[in-house]
């Protein structure tokens, strides 16, 4: 049988004291910072050189900008690339273009809402009318509504309820 105290720390981290949570947030939070904002850019700018000191070496080293045959071949392989993925564009919006394949819903009553949301059948114009409205969860499944013109509403919604009709 295992003891309590057999074991890492990590599988009873109910042990650490605050201080000692609180520092290893503390760090992690400073490592990440550290790495966002010095170790990222460095790493870019280390990169850049590497990507420049690379080009720099075959374009004026190696002589490659003296090779037209080379660029006109890079120039037919990037216009080759873009005239086949426009005309695949065209293509697809040939075959496809007038096809909505989205699923719409039909139009669901204002009674239907509400009762949905178990609200007031009155209380939908409102909701419907207002610019911002805020939804608190106040338990799992009871809501209450809060709109800009200081109308309140409360309800209640259960996931597993009624489902509006489709």
């Amino acid at each position: 049988m295992m003891k309590e105290t057999d074991g890492l720390i990590i599988d009873v981290p109910y042990k650490l004291s605050h201080l000692r949570r609180s520092t290893e947030r503390l760090l992690t939070i400073l490592a990440t910072i550290v790495w966002l904002v010095a170790l990222r850019p460095l790493l870019a700018i280390g990169l850049w050189y590497v990507g420049w000191d690379l080009a720099y070496l075959h374009m004026v080293e190696l002589e490659g900008f003296n090779n037209l045959a080379y660029f006109a071949l890079l120039g037919a392989l990037g216009l080759t690339i873009t005239l086949s993925l426009f005309s695949w564009s065209r293509y697809n919006s040939y075959r496809f273009g007038g096809l909505d394949r989205r699923k719409h819903r039909g139009h669901v009553a204002d009674e239907e809402m509400a009762a949905f949301f178990c609200l007031s059948a009155t209380a939908m114009p409102h909701l419907q009318q207002t610019a911002n409205i805020t939804v608190n969860r106040t338990e799992r499944t009871h809501i209450k509504i809060i709109c800009n013109n200081g109308i309140s509403v409360s309800g209640y919604h259960e996931p597993s309820g009624p489902r509006l009709k489709r």
